[in-house]
């Protein structure tokens, strides 16, 4: 577990309480939870839910003993409820997303990294096909019947058949008038 997120999602409430400090008297009780709930934002983009969770308990403690109700950490007042449902309703809304979002953007990680390593593996391989195809003594040609198209022609071909390679791709049916 990484304690970074962590670190940030406390540190953001901390400046949320530098705001708050500053601004809140001029507001009161009721929007007492508004810096915090930016910060809550700031740590659910950062780390997830789980700081999400943790900046939104310790924005409610500080608060609660600090704004809303001195000494104690229960709401009192249908407005002080209200505000607390709103930043209840918004901190766990916006930590959920953020949570899907990394790991959206992890799981897209992990694709595109087996993606790579597959992608290493098939150009491997085709070049292990290549050394082969290029250094056998025999003719031989890949096509795709339904497109009609040549997709690879050995070498000797043209030194057996007397014809270059790029007639064959140009004109798969060559080969077959070659012969007749």
């Amino acid at each position: 577990m990484a304690l970074k997120p962590y670190l940030f999602a406390i540190a953001f409430v901390l400046l949320a309480w530098a705001a708050q400090s500053l601004v809140g008297p001029h507001f009161g009780e009721v929007f007492a939870l508004a810096p915090f709930l930016v910060a809550v934002m700031a740590a659910a983009w950062v780390g997830g839910l789980r700081p999400t969770l943790l900046a939104m308990a310790a924005g409610y403690l500080i608060a609660a003993l600090t704004y809303m109700s001195p000494g104690t950490i229960v709401v009192h007042g249908k407005d002080n409820l209200a505000a607390l449902a709103v930043y209840l309703l918004l901190g766990l809304s916006s930590g959920l997303l953020a949570e899907l979002l990394h790991r959206a953007r992890r799981t897209a990680e992990a694709t595109s990294e087996r993606l790579r390593v597959a992608l290493l593996s098939m150009q491997e391989s085709e070049q292990r096909f290549r050394q082969l195809a290029e250094n056998i003594r025999k003719v031989f040609w890949m096509s795709d019947p339904q497109k009609n198209q040549v997709l690879y022609v050995s070498p000797p071909y043209a030194e057996i058949w007397g014809r270059s390679c790029g007639s064959l791709y140009e004109h798969p049916r060559s080969f077959f008038d070659a012969i007749h």
